[in-house]
């Protein structure tokens, strides 16, 4: 059967978001992290980086990304077994919009970590969340008990990208953005030690 002009028109259509997604993976997992202080090192997965900025028109490896929530994101590798993340119950994220996007390597939202309501989001921002690849792993060997949602993935990889409300007025930007990220980042400390492979 000779591939007719719809059959590529949808097949660009199809690969153009995954190829996309790849390069943001790609591009992301091999660009060094930087800490509050100074320090640089390589990315790892099962981690959360903080970025202690707003994004603007120079970033580009995320089209349109927002410019009034600070990010944090990561990527899960879920071929030894399944992660599990926690957000602290902080006072000051309960009174912020706060969320993590759960996306696979298919650019399938998976889940939301998020006060929203539907079928895919926690409708919650803080808990403790577990991830695993339901084509490696057995759901009755995860204890569902311990966790306040569990998503099941269909791929290998998962990113996590996370959004941090702040104040857009031009006297609190830079004095609560450096707020917030300070926080992101003692928060992504105890991330990192919590969202490992089981």
């Amino acid at each position: 059967m000779t591939p007719t002009i719809e059959d590529y028109k949808n097949a660009y259509l199809y690969g153009y978001a995954l190829v996309d997604h790849y390069r943001i993976f790609y591009q992301d997992m091999n660009s060094p992290y930087e800490d509050p202080d100074g320090n640089s090192g390589p990315k790892t997965f099962n981690s959360l980086y903080g970025t202690a900025r707003v994004y603007g028109p120079d970033d580009t490896v995320i089209l349109t990304p927002n410019n009034d929530t600070p990010y944090s994101r990561g990527y899960l590798d879920l071929r030894q077994g399944w992660c599990s993340l926690e957000i602290p119950n902080d006072e000051d994220i309960e009174h912020r919009y706060n969320s993590f996007q759960c996306v696979d390597m298919y650019t399938n939202n998976v889940g939301y970590i998020s006060v929203a309501q539907g079928p895919l989001s926690s409708g919650k921002q803080t808990g403790k969340y577990c991830f695993y690849n339901a084509a490696r792993t057995l759901a009755p060997a995860i204890n569902y008990a311990d966790y306040d949602k569990v998503f099941a993935v269909k791929c290998d990889f998962l990113f996590l990208i996370g959004r941090t409300e702040m104040n857009t007025s031009a006297a609190d930007m830079s004095a609560e953005t450096d707020a917030v990220q300070a926080r992101s980042e003692e928060h992504t400390s105890e991330l990192q030690s919590r969202c490992q492979s089981r």
